[in-house]
């Protein structure tokens, strides 16, 4: 059996940090102008980095 590799642990907690981040970037973005698209555009691209990256560790974990 292999050990989990330590840069597992840091993935995890980048795709987390990420996806609250895109969540903290739609929820201050909504009382504001509406005209703007751009910050949601970024905080889609965080929350799918996140998700991805999330999705990449459960895949390594279940091969380990």
């Amino acid at each position: 059996m292999n050990p989990r590799s330590p840069h597992t642990a840091n993935k995890r907690v980048l795709g987390t940090m990420a996806i609250v981040a895109a969540l903290l970037i739609s929820l201050l973005a909504m009382p504001g102008n509406s005209d703007s698209f751009e910050p949601h555009i970024f905080a889609a691209l965080l929350a799918r980095t996140g998700i991805g990256l999330r999705i990449e560790v459960a895949i390594n974990e279940s091969r380990i």
